[in-house]
């Protein structure tokens, strides 16, 4: 969806200060899910692979990702305006962050992260996820699926949207929610 088509005015901008705290506890977060997921992921295409990558991530991303929590203690999430599970729908929030990273990339420069107050209270931490090549063989063009992997996305996501992406591009990102006490008293 085009940015232009959401309000990105946060509701109370961050100082300077506020972001370097809320980045200092988020940052780490953000690359525990990316290494674990990540690992993991490399582990299973070289096992098995692309099609049985698409089967692990079918079944182990979300218990992967809620054991980062639970390690880490804060809540992570991964999103994007184009889901490949209905579960990782993007709330407005997340919506606000993504048109973030979209005007970014649109204006030429490189999606960095970014902090955003919660009106409820508490912070969030996003970073971007671009595509990289290795992203095509499951998120790429038709033309550019692995082998068997098309049919691997209509029989485990049937309402898959994350396909067609390009090299560079922003496909979603990572978020993670940091509460007020995590960053007091700093």
């Amino acid at each position: 969806m085009p940015p232009e088509a959401y309000d990105m005015t946060p509701e109370a901008a961050p100082t300077d200060a506020e972001i370097s705290r809320v980045s200092a506890v988020a940052a780490p977060v953000a690359g525990a899910l990316t290494q674990t997921l990540g690992g993991n992921l490399m582990a299973a295409i070289e096992a098995d692979g692309q099609v049985g990558a698409m089967e692990f991530c079918n079944v182990q991303a979300m218990p992967l990702t809620a054991q980062v929590m639970e390690e880490q203690g804060l809540e992570v999430k991964r999103t994007s305006w184009r889901v490949r599970n209905p579960d990782n729908a993007p709330d407005s929030l997340e919506v606000q962050a993504l048109a973030h990273f979209a005007a970014q990339a649109e204006a030429g420069e490189a999606p960095e992260p970014w902090v955003q107050a919660v009106p409820a209270g508490g912070w969030r931490y996003y970073q971007p996820l671009p595509t990289g090549d290795l992203c095509l063989s499951c998120h790429g063009s038709p033309e550019q699926l692995g082998d068997g992997v098309q049919q691997a996305l209509d029989r485990l996501y049937p309402d898959d949207e994350a396909t067609g992406f390009n090299a560079g591009e922003l496909r979603g990102l990572l978020r993670v929610s940091v509460p007020d006490e995590a960053v007091s008293g700093g």
